[in-house]
């Protein structure tokens, strides 16, 4: 977890993930959503979201997969929301959320149940 006790970083997931069965599959805390991809947080463009899909049980990503994307993000220049580019890095915050939304939901932690893996979150007012 991230020095400040509210979000992980794109660093602290990599490890957190990396320590994972890669071919565990991969689901949110809320609603069985899946993680679905990454991008520029509508809240603050210099950080990242995991956007999220429908649960569909059997389509969830492998940690395998999650890991690709936050791996490609370390050191990729995003466009913001609005426009702009932030160049993320191991110490940029995470979030849960859809391009162009800001629910103010921080990736908290990953909980490794061992055959599947889950993205707990936390609201951030």
């Amino acid at each position: 977890m991230s020095t400040d006790n509210t979000h992980l970083t794109l660093g602290e997931a990599i490890d957190a993930l990396a320590k994972c069965d890669p071919t565990a599959k991969v689901q949110f805390d809320f609603g069985y959503f899946t993680p679905a991809g990454i991008s520029s947080y509508r809240g603050y463009y210099n950080q990242l979201a995991i956007e999220y899909a429908e649960p569909h049980y059997e389509d969830r990503p492998t940690v395998a997969t999650v890991l690709t994307w936050l791996r490609e993000a370390d050191g990729k220049t995003f466009i913001g929301y609005k426009g702009g580019n932030y160049r993320m890095t191991q110490y940029t915050p995470l979030w849960a959320a859809n391009h162009g939304e800001a629910p103010s939901v921080a990736l908290a932690n990953v909980l490794n149940l061992e055959t599947y893996i889950v993205l707990e979150t936390r609201y951030v007012p």
